[in-house]
């Protein structure tokens, strides 16, 4: 039993409980960047630290070197002063640079016969681009395999390698109509009953394009766009100011995201198990491993033990990498096919291509050793411009969940590899909707 580390977590939790609850009178409640760093935290670092305390270390592969009381510590410590000047940057922005104000649905005049434009128009790429991908594959049955089982080590990545998937693949079709939908959803109160009912069965259609995803990521953010937008609608569009808001609603629909998200991993996981033919032994509840598993507390515990004493800082090649990401390989000729945090991880032994969590804290300790803790000011300044952006027209609105919510996942597992991967395909997404906003309003 760890009993330092134990009391030290504890009281950290009872802390960010503490705020978590502050944070609840928010603007945005439960939705605000804030919070969802806070559970993030709760999740992946101070909870699984509580539970290793009591019950141990999981078992982990052949390759990770058990942590011992000193270096989770050191881990925690260094996580939860990063933590403490990210959050500080970002609200010193966030003041500095309000967002301006949500447009009531008495004001807005919406061209109907347009939005569903675009709709179609997305909702036929997507589709597209799924079918495409089924091909690819060799058949329905090969993409399951591919897809569900076989994940990332199938050939299926390889269809980014054609020129055609510039179009069905590299741009962010299904981000772009559910980030659409959730717009439309926002003032549906404006539409016809003839197209409500459309909205609702191209909503269905978009569920299912997103459980083909296989990430259980996406269906988490997809529960999480619908829950935002009743949010916004209620407190904002229809009323501002609104104080009646039905939190029962609200809440029920982030418990449905919470269910799928698990669930859907549980059996996902499963399918990959029976498919290669091994059994697991661990009895426990997919709730309990999701909160015993640490990833995050595993990943920055690892890297202020190893890097410094047993492996050499990297100064920054990962950042300066990963801003070549948008760069083709057809101009950048020598970039590398694992990179990024994966320098980080295969620097202390961990296997390449392992999607390892090493926290925006980890990958900047193994970069600059404590002066890592200036890059949360910068992460706080990225994420505060992003948020005034969206809050800045009412068409970016549903970009909020698809966008900003799915950078805050990726960052907090991936640091800047997971960043730049994901706003790539976002700057587009932007792009697309700055031109369209003028055509959906008359």
């Amino acid at each position: 039993m760890i009993t330092t580390t134990f009391f030290a977590t504890t009281i950290l939790f009872i802390i960010v409980i503490i705020l978590l609850f502050t944070f609840l009178k928010s603007r945005l409640s439960v939705f605000s960047l804030v919070f969802i760093f806070l559970s993030l935290a709760c999740v992946d670092v101070i909870i699984p630290s509580i539970f290793w305390s009591i019950y141990g270390l999981p078992s982990r592969p052949y390759w990770f070197h058990i942590l011992d009381e000193s270096a989770i510590l050191s881990g925690i410590l260094f996580y939860l002063l990063f933590f403490i000047v990210f959050l500080f940057s970002y609200c010193l922005t966030i003041q500095k640079a309000p967002v301006k104000s949500f447009v009531l649905m008495s004001q807005v005049k919406l061209n109907q016969k347009i939005l569903f434009f675009f709709l179609y128009f997305f909702l036929f790429m997507s589709i597209s681009s799924l079918i495409f991908e089924i091909v690819f594959a060799g058949g329905f049955i090969e993409w399951l395999i591919a897809k569900f089982t076989l994940r990332f080590q199938s050939d299926l990545g390889k269809i980014n390698d054609l020129p055609v998937s510039f179009i069905t693949h590299l741009l962010p079709w299904r981000n772009m109509l559910v980030s659409l939908l959730l717009f439309g959803f926002l003032y549906r109160s404006l539409l016809s009953k003839k197209s409500k009912k459309t909205l609702f069965l191209i909503c269905f259609i978009a569920f299912v394009l997103t459980l083909a995803t296989s990430f259980r990521g996406s269906v988490l953010i997809f529960f999480l766009g619908f829950a935002f937008i009743e949010f916004i609608r209620i407190k904002y569009v229809e009323i501002e100011g609104n104080k009646n808001i039905p939190y029962k609603k609200i809440f029920f629909l982030l418990f449905l995201a919470s269910l799928f998200f698990i669930f859907y991993g549980a059996l996902r996981d499963s399918s990959v198990n029976d498919f290669k033919g091994v059994s697991s032994a661990n009895k426990d509840s997919e709730f309990y491993r999701v909160l015993n598993q640490g990833s995050g507390l595993e990943g920055v515990s690892s890297i202020v033990r190893e890097y410094g004493s047993n492996v050499d800082y990297v100064y920054g090649k990962t950042y300066f990498d990963m801003l070549l990401l948008p760069v083709p390989r057809i101009i950048y000729t020598s970039k590398p096919k694992w990179y990024g945090i994966d320098d980080i991880t295969r620097g202390m032994g961990w296997p390449k291509s392992t999607q390892s969590a090493v926290t925006m804290a980890g990958e900047a300790y193994a970069n600059f050793s404590y002066f890592g803790i200036i890059v949360a000011i910068f992460y706080g300044f990225i994420f505060a411009f992003i948020i005034r952006f969206i809050f800045s027209h009412p068409i970016y609105i549903g970009l909020y969940p698809t966008v900003l919510i799915q950078l805050v996942l990726v960052t907090n597992w991936m640091g800047f590899t997971g960043f730049m991967n994901a706003f790539s395909k976002a700057v587009v997404v932007f792009i697309i909707f700055s031109i369209i906003k003028k055509a959906l309003f008359r």
